[in-house]
């Protein structure tokens, strides 16, 4: 049963000492000077797409045969 207290308080000991690291690196961020302006980049071009040539000539259109239906065999 001791070992697990030791064990937490050794836990606890790295964690807090962890933590501390990322407390100072937050606290010479926020004191670090504010950064200039950066000029802005003018606005690109805007690209236009070359329109393709249309199709002159049409295709054939396939002739179908027009014949009907045979009749129906009457019943009876």
């Amino acid at each position: 049963m001791a070992s697990f207290k030791l064990f937490f308080v050794a836990l606890f000991l790295a964690v807090s000492f962890s933590n501390m690291g990322m407390g100072l690196a937050a606290r010479q961020l926020l004191q670090m000077p504010a950064l200039p302006n950066l000029p802005t980049l003018p606005p690109l071009p805007s690209a236009t797409v070359p329109s393709l040539p249309q199709p002159t000539t049409t295709l054939p259109q396939p002739a179908f045969p027009s014949g009907g239906l045979p009749p129906l065999p009457s019943a009876g």
